[in-house]
């Protein structure tokens, strides 16, 4: 029994820490944004990318998505994918959390989606990375706050 409750408090901080990770960046900027009351969020989306990229927004407090785009929208990238670049406007009073993933290869179905480091550009601007080359410039999403 004393076993059991270790190991099951074991688990439940690993599952802790590892699920707190999606909130922080690498080099421990954040990519949770939060509209407010009286304004929702315009996010823009670009991609600068030889490789397969994709970026879902999750409502952060439910982690529905609630919108993704991909690099490869309407060139085969499946159904799951809403849009390729462009912009999306935000329910108001929400937080959300921002994820980019990435392929090691053009388009393939084959090959799992990688979480894509990123990188706080400035005040309003996260840069996402698919290779070595640390340009975060694979992804970007501008966000603004919009009446």
């Amino acid at each position: 029994m004393k076993y059991s409750i270790i190991l099951a408090s074991f688990c439940l901080t690993t599952f802790y820490f590892n699920s707190a990770k999606a909130l922080d960046a690498p080099d421990g900027a954040g990519n949770y944004i939060c509209s407010n009351q009286n304004q929702a969020l315009i996010f823009t989306v670009r991609f600068n990318a030889a490789y397969e990229n994709g970026l879902i927004i999750k409502e952060a407090k439910s982690r529905r998505n609630a919108m993704t785009f991909n690099n490869y929208y309407g060139n085969g990238a499946s159904d799951h994918w809403k849009s390729g670049a462009g912009s999306w406007i935000s329910e108001k009073n929400m937080c959300y959390l921002v994820l980019g993933y990435h392929k090691k290869d053009k388009f393939n179905q084959r090959l799992p989606f990688k979480q894509s480091k990123f990188r706080l550009l400035n005040s309003s601007t996260l840069g996402f990375e698919d290779a070595n080359d640390n340009d975060y410039n694979d992804t970007v999403v501008e966000f603004h706050w919009v009446n």
